[in-house]
């Protein structure tokens, strides 16, 4: 699922991107099949009223609430149904498309990423090994190939822990851990990003900061090479993608914001 915010504002100066869910938002819920699961997009219509969380029989992935939110009024909220089978479930909001925005992600490049979250208290941990990633880099693909990578997630445990990994074509870095994350507090999030890949003579980095503080900065390679059948350019989301499983996951987004500097990111 593909998540767009009608008043998206697009500006010369940074932020470059500015998601809340402030009047006058409106979102357009899509469902569309695809290889691999169900994937669901919001686009330009209204999808009803404001409502605090849809029912367990609606189905509604994406809503906005006009009682739950970290700045103004109304938040965004996600949610993931239990699902069976090979599927993925897929509920984000693009934040940045690497291939249509000037001032995109690109390799050796620093850009920062920054939201307020929340844990619904409705929300149940992922089962066993199969985390939910939260937020991603995603890679796009040249002609040559037809998937995309993620050499960046940041992922809920089944323990409510965080957890960071940066990736190349050649390993994976689990480079932090939070502690448990409390359900029904706001929390927010910011990102330094500087991907690299492995051999183009640069150095990345991923630096996080938590509630507003430094918890890491990680130095070395992530993202892979145009040999490799990949763009140098990325995508930046965050929401739901997990596999299918028989919990619901369910976050709240606010204060979705990318720019060239951590002040002008954070929420």
């Amino acid at each position: 699922m593909l998540l767009c915010a009608a008043n998206l504002q697009v500006q010369a100066q940074t932020p470059y991107v500015h998601i809340d869910a402030e009047s006058p938002t409106y979102l357009e819920y899509e469902v569309s099949a695809r290889p691999n699961g169900w994937y669901h997009a919001l686009r330009d219509i209204a999808i009803g009223p404001d409502r605090d969380m849809p029912a367990d029989g609606d189905y509604v992935a994406a809503w906005i609430s006009g009682t739950m939110s970290y700045t103004g009024g109304r938040s965004i909220g996600l949610r993931a149904y239990p699902s069976v089978g090979p599927n993925r479930d897929r509920i984000e909001i693009r934040a940045v498309h690497g291939d249509n925005d000037g001032f995109r992600l690109a390799n050796a490049t620093t850009r920062y990423f920054g939201y307020a979250f929340m844990l619904h208290n409705q929300t149940q941990a992922p089962i066993g090994t199969s985390d939910a990633h939260i937020m991603q880099v995603w890679q796009r693909p040249s002609g040559s190939v037809q998937q995309g990578k993620v050499p960046f997630t940041l992922s809920l445990g089944n323990d409510y822990r965080l957890h960071a990994k940066a990736r190349t074509h050649v390993g994976t870095w689990n480079i932090w851990h939070s502690e448990p994350v409390s359900k029904g507090e706001w929390h927010t999030l910011v990102y330094e990003l500087r991907p690299s890949y492995n051999g183009d003579s640069q150095s990345g980095t991923i630096a996080i900061w938590f509630d507003g503080v430094e918890v890491t900065r990680w130095v070395g390679d992530w993202g892979n090479p145009p040999s490799l059948g990949y763009t140098e350019y990325f995508d930046v989301r965050c929401g739901i993608y997990r596999s299918a499983q028989n919990t619901h996951t369910i976050i709240m987004y606010d204060d979705v914001r990318f720019g060239l500097t951590r002040e002008s990111v954070t929420p």
